[in-house]
């Protein structure tokens, strides 16, 4: 393939979080970005407090999210709920659509959320068509894999204060990866109720942590925005390896398999 052929590997050239997002991996030609975009031609908008996909009803669209916060969860018959993940940015739900009718976790926006919708039957063909795409794409979903055993681990062995300070510093790593947050600190437009469903604690219990973090000097909450004080302390204290986020090149053996 020529050389002018190949999209820049800075990403320089991405429209939105996800080609930022998988050009850090991954070295798309041109025709490559192109096969990826198709998928952004329809866009939709959901409001706060909207569920995009829901539990057990069937899979319509699949969604490529280009704005705003949303979250995976499932809820108990009583209306108890735990909140799986956030869904950020570069994210993508319902892709199971085209081979799974129905889905079996909810996902709803929190702030008004932009998405770009389409047929998860489509990702088959683009499959077909792309298989570097679709490569990209399975690391995607590779990852979110790695986030849920984290937060299996997270929720069901670590403190609460470890708890906390461990998905801060998880969300401040994924926001980087898109480009939507500094150094050391990020927008954090959630509450204190849905921290509490994430991580398994009261609103209580969440507020004494989130106070005990500011006190010593970790990481205070301004304006609706996280500010991490000392991260290297804060790291040590929730023993974070962001190794399960990082994006890596792709194997020689496959990216010689894909060319």
């Amino acid at each position: 393939m020529a050389e002018d052929d190949r999209a820049p590997h800075d990403g320089s050239q991405a429209h939105g979080p996800l080609l930022r997002k998988l050009s850090r991996i991954i070295e798309l030609s041109n025709a490559e970005t192109s096969c990826l975009q198709a998928l952004h031609s329809n866009t939709v908008t959901f409001e706060p407090g909207q569920d995009i996909l829901e539990e057990g009803r069937k899979i319509e669209q699949a969604y490529i999210q280009i704005d705003g916060w949303a979250y995976r969860y499932k809820t108990l018959l009583d209306g108890r709920r735990q909140i799986m993940n956030f869904v950020l940015p570069g994210d993508m739900s319902g892709i199971y659509g085209g081979i799974r009718v129905e889905a079996d976790e909810s996902v709803a926006a929190h702030t008004r959320v932009k998405c770009h919708s389409f047929d998860p039957v489509d990702l088959i063909e683009l499959f077909g068509n792309c298989p570097k795409v679709g490569v990209a794409i399975s690391w995607l979903v590779g990852r979110q894999d790695a986030i849920m055993s984290e937060q299996v681990l997270r929720v069901g062995r670590r403190t609460a204060y470890e708890r906390t300070g461990h998905l801060i510093l998880e969300l401040l790593n994924r926001l980087r990866h898109t480009g939507d947050a500094e150094s050391r600190s990020f927008e954090l437009p959630i509450t204190q109720e849905l921290l509490a469903d994430c991580l398994g604690l009261s609103v209580v219990h969440v507020n004494r942590t989130l106070r005990k973090l500011r006190e010593n000097g970790i990481a205070h909450v301004k304006e609706n925005r996280i500010l991490i004080d000392d991260l290297e302390r804060l790291i040590n204290v929730t023993e974070f390896d962001g190794g399960y986020l990082e994006p890596h090149k792709l194997p020689p053996k496959v990216d010689q398999a894909l060319n």
